[in-house]
């Protein structure tokens, strides 16, 4: 059906459309509707019972947005069979979504593994490598973002990214908390008050985060005295995992954790003399195990950002930075 303008939604004909097509393809799991003129989430919510299907394609159509409900106003019967039951893989390339909360309503998807999402407003301007991690924290099932498989480090590294993205959107310093019930010593989620109703609407997926990575995941770690990591110097070690510089004796630098990651790079050139443009750094906690032949290993948060500070990705004194040269396929 790619390239044709078909008719799915709330007009009778389309519901009519939608069903023929469950009646007289029952067991249909692959569907293109490739620059249809499909425009409104409407006429897709029109095709939920189709039984198998397995991958929806709605790609070059101005679809503005996603909702996992049925729309408001409409006249349709009620069904049993849940919605999209077995839909793995949903294609919206080069579609009109603009808000994140359409890409939140991908998540309630039950089955959904697959997602495409490239091209469309609300990724647009942030960086793809920004944008996946994010998309990649809203839509916890997914596998697979934008042709390329998801893995468990990388899902765990974006996760991570997006807590500390979300700490300059905060209503108000999250409160203290006491330690659990269980006594193990770990932080409880804190209370939080009627401030945070619009911030956690908007992030729904934020406190199953926050359980899942920590709360110290969630928040800017504080020195002695309660001023925050941003206002501090701190020791970093500095090594490389670049082919080049690889044997070179790690070094020690004390830094501002105000430093952007741009200007990072340019201490690292300045040890190891490796162009910025060519690096990928990566921060390991203190105590974080690992070595520096184990590159981006899972105990390692990538600093993907330029603009973003030591602070922002929770860097503490005794961290190690780790320098990592970007091989041809990956530019």
């Amino acid at each position: 059906l790619g390239d044709h303008p078909v008719s799915l939604g709330s007009r009778p004909a389309g519901f009519e459309t939608a069903r023929d097509l469950a009646a007289t393809f029952p067991a249909l799991r692959s569907l293109l509707l490739e620059n249809s003129g499909v425009e409104a989430w409407e006429d897709v919510w029109a095709l939920r019972d189709l039984p198998k299907l397995e991958v929806l394609s709605l790609n070059r159509n101005p679809i503005d947005k996603v909702r996992y409900a049925a729309p408001p106003g409409a006249e349709d019967e009620e069904s049993s069979a849940t919605p999209f039951a077995c839909l793995r893989s949903l294609f919206l390339l080069e579609s009109q979504l603009a808000a994140w909360a359409d890409v939140d309503e991908c998540h309630k998807f039950p089955a959904l593994k697959e997602l495409r999402l490239q091209d469309a407003p609300v990724v647009r301007g942030i960086g793809a490598s920004v944008a996946r991690q994010i998309i990649i924290a809203r839509v916890g099932s997914i596998t697979a973002l934008n042709g390329a498989s998801v893995s468990k480090r990388e899902r765990e590294a974006g996760e991570r990214y997006y807590l500390r993205h979300l700490i300059e959107s905060y209503p108000e310093p999250l409160p203290a908390v006491a330690e659990d019930a269980e006594g193990d010593g770990s932080p409880a989620l804190p209370q939080l008050g009627v401030k945070w109703a619009s911030f956690l609407a908007s992030n729904p997926r934020w406190r199953t985060l926050v359980a899942a990575h920590g709360l110290h995941s969630a928040q800017l770690p504080r020195a002695e005295g309660g001023k925050t990591l941003a206002m501090q110097l701190v020791n970093l070690t500095l090594q490389s995992s670049a082919g080049e510089s690889i044997d070179a004796a790690p070094a020690t630098r004390k830094l501002p954790t105000s430093l952007t990651v741009a200007k990072l790079k340019l201490v690292c050139t300045q040890v190891f003399k490796l162009d910025p443009n060519k690096q990928r750094l990566f921060y390991k906690s203190p105590g974080g195990g690992g070595d520096k032949s184990d590159g981006a290993d899972a105990f390692m948060d990538e600093l993907t950002d330029d603009l973003r500070t030591l602070a922002f990705y929770g860097v503490a004194d005794g961290g190690t930075v780790v320098m990592d040269e970007w091989a041809p396929t990956d530019t």
